[in-house]
């Protein structure tokens, strides 16, 4: 394997899960009914967020479109439900649990996914003895993505100095917060989820390379590492 890198770190929604749909399809749904409608267009701001975050941009529209805030508990009943719409069918992205394991270099994941819904994936796809106890979520640090905090953390516990660290993101606050951070990050394509004008946004955010097949990961770190 590479040397380049000492250490990788995943984002889990869309990199080595395809939840990102089933979130955006629950919260939608929610949302709607307390009369806050979006399109799938519009939720993509959301994706890569931390519940918080997500709910503070959620308030907002709430208060400028209804004028008024959503009912208290709105964010603990979404994301129960979201939770519980994932964690019945973990699906995962095509090739990524191959990948993961054929990859030699310590490695994590960082998501902005509530840590006990974390364990659930991991659980689900057979990565948990694989990647613990370097499985970090959302709720593990004070700002999660975009803020570097999470990344650094995973670093941290791995550790390996954040500028030797490959991050693999979808997303643009996950591309930003690993960015941040001072790590190498590589934009994934492959989701089903991602809209047209992704691999861009990712470039723009940081990211230094763009991929669209998590089994080929092994074989691009021989080749870009």
């Amino acid at each position: 394997m590479s040397q380049t890198f000492d250490a990788i770190i995943f984002d889990c929604d869309g990199v080595l899960t395809d939840t990102e749909g089933v979130a955006e399809e629950v919260a939608l749904r929610m949302l709607a009914a307390e009369g806050l409608h979006y399109t799938q267009q519009d939720s993509q701001r959301f994706v890569g967020l931390a519940a918080r975050a997500w709910y503070d941009l959620v308030e907002r529209d709430a208060i400028e479109r209804l004028g008024r805030s959503l009912p208290d508990g709105t964010m603990e009943r979404v994301s129960a439900a979201i939770s519980n719409a994932i964690l019945s069918d973990v699906r995962a992205i095509p090739g990524a649990v191959e990948a993961v394991r054929a990859i030699t270099l310590p490695k994590g994941v960082a998501s902005s996914s509530p840590t006990f819904e974390l364990h659930g994936k991991m659980r689900a796809l057979g990565l948990w003895e694989v990647l613990r106890p370097h499985i970090h979520g959302g709720d593990d640090v004070a700002h999660a993505k975009p803020a570097p905090d999470l990344y650094l953390r995973a670093a941290a516990h791995l550790g390996v100095r954040p500028e030797r660290c490959l991050v693999i993101e979808d997303s643009v606050p996950g591309v930003t917060a690993g960015a941040a951070a001072g790590m190498t990050v590589w934009g994934f394509t492959g989701g089903p989820h991602l809209p047209p004008g992704t691999e861009a946004r990712l470039a723009k955010a940081g990211a230094k390379h763009i991929f669209d097949s998590m089994a080929g990961l092994p074989g691009l770190l021989l080749q870009r590492g």
